[in-house]
């Protein structure tokens, strides 16, 4: 009887013991960070880097889940999640951002950035550019603010019609675009027919020939799989993609001092760290990808496509408060 006191007594410590280790590695915050992009996404690897930098350096105190492929919703919802706190942290595209920020429209005209170099300098860290896209986030009414800046590589024109080489080869296309009001109209200028598509549709549009022609970056393409259904990519490097990183207020605001000046500081560090990834990974696609998957692969005469919307750039441009953007982008060298 003594006996099976002492191990009653020895198994309760040892449970009051393991509770007592488990409660002090639990992390203090659970964060979650939601994105439209599959998990093998170069976005995907950003947040994962970012959770990893977390856990490290504040000792186990935030643990950040990750939510790829749209679970948490889309991009909409994500701004809807980040208000209410449900969310705490997530990129969505300038162009869908766009609709509720609207200064976030000039990224939607294409040409903007001369290279990879280029657009590296505008969105450098507490660049001007960055400090005024912050101001115009914050002020906002969705209670979040700019936690760092992802993309960094150009979107292509796809279709499985033919390829695309100038202007006139996307007559008669229906090309899906994103929800912005500039790129509907850029795409009618170029002489497509665009149409506004959640991502998440994209395949299944393109599969059935709801719609001709889509259009992303090359890793987007591979990534989701689109070859399948579209196997003409055309490099027209159209538009340089500008994924603002968000951060929810009420985020920030349960945070102590010093995990959230950490939080902001790695936030910021992951788009960078994102936007290497994302610039490394395009050539060796094009090395590997299009021959693996027979993809057929041409360049677009750009210098047509530019010429088509001159016009347009300098009418929009003075729009949604885009010219300040746009001035300090030109004076980047």
């Amino acid at each position: 009887m003594q006996r099976n006191r002492v191990f009653f007594s020895l198994t309760m410590t040892c449970a009051i013991l393991l509770l007592s280790v488990q409660t002090i590695f639990a992390a203090e915050f659970s964060l979650k960070y939601a994105h439209v992009q599959p998990d093998t996404h170069v976005t995907n690897r950003s947040a994962l880097w970012l959770a990893d930098q977390l856990k490290k350096e504040t000792n186990g105190r935030i643990e950040l889940k990750v939510f790829p492929s749209g679970v948490l919703g889309r991009d909409n919802e994500m701004l809807d999640g980040l208000e209410a706190g449900d969310i705490d942290i997530a990129w969505i595209s300038s162009a869908n951002l766009g609709t509720s920020i609207t200064e976030f429209n000039v990224f939607s005209l294409p040409y903007l950035f001369s290279s990879d170099a280029h657009y590296n300098k505008v969105f450098a860290k507490s660049s001007p550019v960055m400090q005024l896209l912050a101001t115009y986030v914050d002020k906002s009414p969705y209670g979040i603010v700019l936690g760092g800046m992802l993309g960094g590589v150009s979107r292509q024109a796809f279709n499985n019609y033919r390829p695309i080489v100038k202007p006139e080869d996307l007559k008669g296309l229906k090309i899906r675009v994103q929800n912005s009001p500039v790129e509907m109209k850029v795409w009618t200028q170029l002489g497509a027919a665009p149409q506004q598509l959640a991502w998440t549709e994209i395949y299944t549009s393109l599969q059935t020939s709801v719609v001709h022609a889509a259009e992303a970056s090359i890793d987007a393409y591979f990534q989701n799989k689109f070859f399948e259904v579209s196997k003409y990519l055309s490099l027209t490097n159209h538009q340089y993609m500008a994924l603002p990183i968000l951060i929810g207020k009420k985020t920030l605001k349960k945070l102590p001092d010093d995990l959230r000046a950490t939080l902001v500081r790695l936030t910021e560090e992951s788009g960078i760290h994102g936007i290497g990834l994302y610039q490394g990974d395009q050539a060796e696609l094009l090395k590997t990808k299009v021959p693996e998957f027979n993809v057929q692969l041409n360049e677009a005469q750009t210098g047509l496509f530019k010429a088509k919307v001159a016009d347009l750039i300098a009418e929009e441009s003075k729009k949604y408060g885009g010219g300040d953007i746009l001035t300090l982008i030109d004076a980047v060298k």
